[in-house]
């Protein structure tokens, strides 16, 4: 049996059974295709996002801003002694200062925003530095000039969006949370990031599974990771 028709029969089989067969085409490869010459991972908790990255093949530069005490301790064992992978305990948003942040047990979600579903445990507070993208934009980037921004802050991306400031302008692609129904008070919902997307001139190019319900498949979050038009 030829090569292509044994192709073709098992994709017929698996789409029976409710699945596709596509070419992987991972993200690393996507920087690589976009030109990519930094990653800036914002809100990178222990750095399992870099991890992934790497997995992924990406081998480039990294710099990760996590800003709880507690995670970015386990973030610098991950990154201490990586020449490509420097870190800051420093969270981004539209201000500079010291604010308070939202600490939970599992503290993947802690944010600066408060959970739309109120916890038996309220978790406790931190306060943490925080910083405007575009006033530490280029300390930070060196001589990289194309850099791709991930932002996982659980509701906080617009005010981490809004940091950079004139500085969007030197952004080649982000990767970003997008909520599909608000499960923090004030966070955007998926449209609203799409259209600010467009706005500053940034294409959807994929879309990742996130956070759905396992019970009824209903989808609460995906990722979505947009590239300059």
């Amino acid at each position: 049996m030829r090569k292509d028709t044994i192709g073709r029969l098992v994709k017929k089989i698996v789409r029976r059974n409710g699945f596709d067969l596509v070419r992987h085409i991972g993200l690393g490869e996507l920087l690589s295709i976009n030109r990519v010459d930094v990653v800036v991972d914002i809100g990178a908790n222990d750095g399992g996002y870099v991890q992934a990255l790497r997995e992924d093949g990406w081998e480039g530069s990294v710099v990760s801003f996590e800003p709880q005490p507690a995670a970015f301790s386990r973030l610098q064992e991950r990154f201490a002694g990586n020449p490509n992978w420097k870190g800051r305990e420093l969270a981004l948003g539209e201000e500079n200062g010291t604010f308070e942040m939202n600490i939970h047990e599992m503290d993947v979600l802690s944010s600066f925003l408060t959970k739309t579903e109120k916890e038996t445990s309220a978790g406790k507070t931190v306060s943490v530095e925080m910083a405007r993208m575009d006033s530490v934009f280029d300390a930070v980037l060196g001589s990289h000039s194309r850099p791709f921004v991930k932002i996982d802050t659980q509701g906080f991306e617009r005010q981490v969006i809004n940091g950079f400031g004139s500085r969007t302008s030197d952004v080649v692609g982000w990767q970003l949370e997008l909520s599909v129904e608000a499960l923090y008070e004030g966070q955007p919902r998926i449209e609203e990031i799409l259209g600010l997307m467009r706005e500053l001139g940034f294409s959807l190019w994929r879309i990742l599974p996130g956070l759905r319900d396992p019970r009824t498949l209903r989808i609460y979050e995906v990722d979505g990771i947009f590239f300059r038009l």
